[in-house]
């Protein structure tokens, strides 16, 4: 008999960007203006098989600033961005940030990446590998297009969402996307400090919502984060995949409360991607 365990799930990962010489993976240079892409750097040249998902690692940030990360595929001076926009704050050598991307990529594709970072300084880096997983006989199609929204690119960062003055209680929405381009199936949120290195130990409940200013519906709720003194980092950075179905044209906001009322440490910023 066949074995179909395998045909549902190929037991085909590698990693790609991994640089051996020093236990690290690609670095990314910003440019050395603030808030502007640098140049593409090459994670791998060909892949080694049709991969159903790139499972995304983020490390050894090189400024307490944001960044923003583009992943590209196509030949040198031709790339095309699959994946736009990806968020990371934190802490010198002290952040990482990973998250999982269903996405269809064919064998034999040359896979690269760039940066940005501020708001306040350029010429960051930032280390990138990913890990592809391959495609099994039996899966489905998946997915193949990405789009973020609410990345601030003039700052490096994403929405701010502020909590408000008030404790524990949720703050107004804040508008993320007006319309969507395309019906999202899978939604992944990403989520910054800020640039705020010296951040006070607080907690927050983020709620992602749909529908018209006044009208939402909460489509997620009380997506716990948490910060301390200690790593001056929101955690997680990431989360999702989460399966859902958001049609196209929709308009996407979030709220938060959050465990203190810090005119600046309360705050943070949200982007999310749709995966369809």
């Amino acid at each position: 008999m066949p074995d179909v365990a395998m045909q549902q799930g190929s037991n085909r990962i590698t990693t790609v960007g991994e640089a051996t010489g020093d236990s690290s993976g690609v670095t990314l240079t910003a440019n050395a203006t603030q808030n502007v892409k640098g140049s593409y750097a090459e994670i791998v040249a060909s892949t080694p098989f049709d991969s159903c998902a790139l499972y995304v690692i983020l490390a050894r940030p090189s400024a307490n600033l944001d960044y923003l990360i583009d992943i590209a595929i196509g030949a040198g001076g031709s790339e095309k961005i699959i994946v736009e926009n990806l968020l990371i704050s934190g802490k010198i050598d002290d952040t990482t940030m990973d998250l999982l991307i269903p996405f269809n990529l064919p064998a034999g594709t040359r896979l690269s990446a760039r940066c940005q970072c501020g708001p306040s300084a350029g010429s960051g880096t930032i280390d990138i590998a990913v890990s592809l997983f391959g495609r099994a006989i039996l899966q489905s199609h998946g997915l193949s297009c990405c789009t973020t929204y609410g990345a601030a690119t003039g700052s490096s960062g994403a929405t701010g969402i502020d909590p408000g003055g008030t404790a524990n209680t949720k703050g107004s929405y804040a508008e993320i996307e007006d319309a969507t381009a395309k019906p999202i199936r899978q939604l992944i949120v990403q989520v910054g400090d800020r640039a705020n290195n010296i951040m006070t130990t607080a907690t927050w409940l983020l709620d992602i919502a749909i529908g018209a200013a006044g009208s939402e519906v909460v489509l997620i709720p009380d997506l716990l984060l948490v910060a301390s003194t200690g790593n001056d980092t929101i955690l997680p950075g990431v989360l999702g995949p989460f399966p859902v179905w958001v049609p196209a044209g929709s308009r996407l906001a979030a709220r938060a409360q959050c465990s203190i009322n810090d005119a600046t440490d309360r705050l943070i910023d949200v982007g999310i991607i749709g995966v369809y």
